[in-house]
């Protein structure tokens, strides 16, 4: 077998997006990964015969943009999402519906306007390398209760206002990242990664699963490629590691290089983890199990009761918060079948600390109780549920609930995906500047496969 000009170890999105890139290329890619499936994080899972969002399912149009400059031709549709605060749902990107919903939480139409405005300013240059989320959430209201609804975003990103950096702001709120046009891939968010893995095959390139790589081969300084299930798989020139980047090193020769990089990685803060109760629904029984047009309906809500910091701190320190925040996700593959079930995800953050048997039986038991008093009928369309604790979700799915597994924060910069050891990179959202989603990975697989094809 000719050996591969390019070894991807990984095949998340980070890992893909670089092969496609090198293979479009005329380089030959091999990518390995250690399990039966592709796409890391961006994954949906069939659970029993239903499929479920497991991982990622918030995209913005970075994320069709990106696979887009792939050449890859996978279609979108619009995914708006809600957070229902206080008895009032306020859906995002905002309609008149939302401006009503914020009227009655207290803000008038100049207030939003002017905030926005704000908003606008405060993302369009960088701020202070020290200011926090939560800071300029503050400068910018000054006090008041739309801050509230501003800080959800960290709960979404697994972390405190006060751990992230400002620029975290623009995640959500930037046209760059674009989030101001919320999306799903028809299909599902698993069809993102089948489809770079299609890109990467029609290119010529190879990718295999259940191949787990156990060490990266470094000599003299120098990548040279990778042991894997015992053997050794040489790369003529370079190795591209789509894993965490203390997992990365873990799996390196020792070299002196790497030595401070390996002190640095273990400064990194990681997010919380989610749990995600997965239930199954009769259509049409009620809200949530309501049917669009064309199969399923789009979106997702988060039930935000009570401040998303006060929850957070909750669980910092150890605890299930009274009123946990709640993301009941609903964006479904779209189909011309209508489905004989409906499946929903119900993500929450969850304690570092251990969680008896008995305080899962009550969340459950909460949480299907709020989500009844919403939607009147829940309870009874319910046909099955299954919690799986971020204990669990590895065993389960194949990856860490953790939705940040390299956090950011104002005192922590990335590093960039040229490693200091020759023709060994690293990529993927725990890499690239500002970024924990399914752009930013894509992103950075691109333009490290860019660097390695100028070099070749």
């Amino acid at each position: 077998m000719t050996p591969p000009e390019v070894i991807v170890v990984g095949a998340g999105l980070g890992g893909l997006s670089a092969a496609a890139e090198l293979s479009r290329g005329g380089l030959r890619v091999l990518v390995l990964e250690a399990t039966a499936h592709v796409g890391g994080r961006c994954s949906t899972r069939v659970v029993e015969g239903a499929r479920f969002a497991v991982g990622a399912n918030t995209f913005g149009i970075r994320t069709e943009r990106e696979l887009a400059r792939h050449g890859v031709p996978l279609s979108f549709f619009s995914a708006p999402y809600c957070i229902a605060y206080q008895g009032q749902n306020v859906r995002f990107p905002f309609d008149w519906s939302s401006l009503a919903a914020l009227g009655a939480l207290g803000f008038s139409i100049p207030l939003v306007v002017s905030t926005a405005v704000k908003i606008a300013w405060a993302i369009s240059g960088e701020p202070p390398a020290a200011e926090t989320y939560r800071d300029i959430i503050q400068r910018l209201l000054g006090g008041r209760g739309g801050a509230e609804l501003l800080e959800v975003e960290a709960w979404y990103l697994g972390a405190h206002p006060n751990a992230l950096p400002a620029s975290s702001l623009k995640t959500f709120f930037g046209l760059r990242y674009g989030f101001h046009r919320p999306v799903y891939p028809i299909g599902g968010a698993h069809r993102i990664p089948e489809a770079l893995v299609e890109t990467i095959q029609r290119a010529g390139g190879e990718v295999r699963t259940g191949q787990g790589v156990e060490a990266i081969r470094i000599e003299g300084g120098t990548a040279t490629g990778v042991r894997c299930a015992g053997d050794e798989i040489p790369a003529t020139m370079a190795v591209v590691s789509n894993l965490e980047l203390g997992a990365t090193l873990r799996l390196t020769d020792p070299v002196s290089e790497l030595k401070a990089l390996a002190e640095t990685a273990t400064t990194y803060r990681r997010g919380l983890s989610f749990a995600n109760l997965l239930l199954r629904l009769k259509p049409g029984a009620c809200g949530f199990a309501s049917l669009g047009p064309r199969g399923a309906v789009p979106g997702s809500t988060l039930l935000a009761d009570a401040p998303a910091a006060q929850v957070i701190s909750e669980i910092e320190a150890g605890r299930l918060p009274p009123t946990p925040i709640l993301n009941v996700v609903q964006t479904q593959a779209l189909s011309e079948e209508a489905p004989s079930e409906v499946s929903l995800s119900l993500l929450a953050l969850w304690p570092r600390s251990p969680v008896t048997a008995e305080e899962s039986r009550r969340f459950v038991e909460a949480a299907l109780d709020r989500l009844e008093r919403i939607d009147p009928g829940f309870r009874s369309a319910l046909l099955w549920h299954w919690l799986v604790t971020p204990d669990e979700y590895e065993a389960a799915f194949g990856f860490s609930s953790c939705p940040s597994p390299v956090l950011e924060s104002p005192t922590y910069e990335k590093s960039g995906w040229r490693l200091p050891v020759a023709r060994l990179y690293n990529v993927g959202t725990t890499v690239q500047p500002r970024g924990c989603h399914t752009g930013s990975a894509m992103e950075s697989g691109r333009l490290c496969a860019a660097e390695i094809l100028a070099a070749s």
